[in-house]
């Protein structure tokens, strides 16, 4: 369901574009051939499967409307610098639109946008919480010059569906990531929503990896149960005997395309080869763990 909702998210992106150069179509030819072609650009914070997916159909929508474009994509480990620059050239060079893809992104080409006093309009995907980010003012009239569509999944539902399984639970933990703002954002809302349901919610931090195995060590013999959030640092196996998690560099991406896991680096590195390799050891192991149990 979370993947079918990506993509509706994403052609309702794609859609938005289209209408916003509708008014191109009804030119006569004369009129058409004379004018400027619209052109738009595109920010991908940073290579990632689902980030690469979201991209891609942005690009074919594009393609199928006639509509120009280019794309940047940022570097790992370099990627807030190089979307902070990605916009700011373009916001130079005039594009019609940007599109951003993720909420780094979205917020270097609003921040460009704005710096410049530009009335070049910003339309976003696979941003969790607009609001948050500061991209628009409301979720329903957005303002700013800027739009586009929120991937958050339903937080209010999920605590709903632990209750139903757990009728009795009375403390739930959960695992983020201190430094992403999604996650932070939806632990607040995650917070409400156990509070309203009278549940204890026990949140265990983390900022890097060496820290997952201690903070998991310590989170489960004070809940009854553990939830995840939208956080792509941290991968979460689930199955039969338990769930597990694991914290993920960003140097490496993990996806599930059906009844598989694909992980993949973002570049040939001798490190990230290592860590490639290391990962795809530790998700198998978890989803042994978790399915028939260690020996």
């Amino acid at each position: 369901m979370k993947n079918i909702k990506k993509v509706l998210a994403v052609l309702f992106s794609a859609l938005i574009v289209a209408a916003m150069f509708v008014g191109c179509s009804s030119q006569n030819t004369d009129e058409a051939d004379n004018s400027k072609k619209a052109k738009v650009a595109i920010i991908q914070y940073m290579p990632h499967s689902s980030l690469d997916n979201c991209t891609e159909g942005v690009e074919k929508a594009l393609e199928k409307a006639g509509i120009a474009f280019d794309t940047e994509i940022g570097t790992s480990g370099s990627a807030d610098a190089d979307c902070q620059s990605y916009a700011e050239r373009m916001v130079a060079s005039n594009y019609d639109l940007i599109i951003a893809v993720a909420t780094p992104a979205a917020m270097s080409a609003y921040s460009a946008v704005r710096s410049a006093s530009s009335d070049i309009p910003v339309v976003f995907c696979a941003v969790s919480d607009p609001l948050s980010a500061n991209l628009v003012q409301d979720m329903n009239a957005p303002g700013n010059n800027c739009t586009g569509t929120a991937d958050a999944f339903d937080i209010a539902g999920q605590v709903a569906l632990i209750r139903q399984l757990q009728p009795e639970i009375k403390s739930l933990g959960v695992l983020y990531t201190t430094s992403e703002a999604n996650s932070l954002s939806q632990l607040k809302t995650l917070q409400a929503e156990c509070d309203a349901a009278g549940i204890e919610l026990i949140a265990q931090g983390i900022t890097d990896s060496t820290e997952l195995a201690s903070a998991s060590i310590s989170l489960v013999p004070k809940v009854e149960a553990i939830t995840n959030l939208t956080d792509n640092n941290v991968v979460v196996v689930k199955g039969p005997l338990g769930e597990l998690s694991q914290k993920v560099d960003k140097n490496i991406s993990v996806a599930v395309e059906g009844t598989e896991v694909h992980v993949t680096r973002h570049d040939e590195q001798k490190e990230h080869k290592a860590m490639h390799g290391l990962y795809r050891k530790l998700i198998a192991n978890m989803v042994e763990g978790v399915t028939n149990g260690f020996k």
